[in-house]
């Protein structure tokens, strides 16, 4: 684990292994630590970093939390890989960190080896009701519990993991959890879909409100070189809840094409 400055700003990460590089990129009000079940697996095959972005886990951050989009978080990534001297990575993101990797891959492709997007979409509006209860009370809304409020249709995960989830998101300043869900409910790509030409490989969880697997077909769809994987059981947090069939699925896509 360790800190890196940027723009003054202590930005946390954590890093694990040697080799091809792999940055994961968490979801809103998430940290680094949602890919928990993912770092030893990753790092014993390649260099696995999960960062905090900005205001989020460990990480600082001085701009007023409504000045967050996706593409602020896009532009954060960058200069996180440039003051790690890493020219090129590959990138996997849940939810909001799949947006964040698609704006990345658009904006900066020459830096992308290959795209992994999670349980996201190429547009992300929150469901308006959920985010008029978030603007009255963030940290109320994800007291409402996991089924209710993270996209599951059942129960799925066992009560510990449901219960962690809320509680790392809990931690998370509830104007920065809002301004996540702000920025992906304005986050449209999908007219640049066709602009992906990296290998790409789309996971989504069968049992996902939030994201359902259409997000992902349609993603599939636009996106010529992907692939599509819809995990049965998961919900929004696939990552989590099927952890051995999501990184063995990542795993073999990554074989062929790292």
């Amino acid at each position: 684990m360790a800190y890196i400055v940027l723009n003054g700003l202590r930005t946390f990460y954590e890093s694990r292994g040697e080799g091809r590089r792999l940055l994961f990129i968490h979801g809103s009000a998430g940290n680094h630590s949602m890919w928990r079940h993912q770092r030893d697996f990753f790092g014993s095959k390649y260099r696995m970093i999960a960062v905090d972005l900005m205001g989020h886990g460990q990480s600082e951050i001085i701009i007023p939390a409504t000045s967050i989009t996706i593409k602020l978080y896009a532009e954060f990534v960058n200069s996180f890989l440039e003051a790690l001297n890493i020219e090129k990575a590959t990138l996997i993101g849940q939810s909001l960190g799949g947006a964040v990797c698609l704006s990345f891959c658009l904006l900066f492709p020459e830096k992308v080896q290959c795209l992994v997007l999670v349980n996201t979409g190429a547009k992300l509006g929150v469901d308006p009701t959920l985010l008029s209860l978030m603007r009255r009370d963030f940290r109320e809304v994800l007291k409402m519990g996991f089924e209710n409020t993270l996209g599951q249709k059942r129960k799925t995960v066992e009560k510990r993991d449901t219960s962690w989830v809320i509680s790392e998101m809990l931690k998370t300043d509830p104007a920065i959890g809002l301004a996540d869900f702000e920025a992906c409910n304005k986050f449209d790509a999908r007219d640049q879909l066709s602009q992906i030409a990296k290998p790409t490989k789309i996971i989504g969880g069968s049992e996902d409100i939030l994201t359902p697997p259409w997000y992902q077909q349609y993603l599939h769809k636009k996106i010529e070189s992907s692939e599509l994987k819809i995990i049965e059981g998961a919900g929004h947090f696939s990552m989590i809840e099927k952890p051995k069939e999501f990184n063995s699925t990542i795993f073999e896509f990554l074989e062929r094409h790292l």
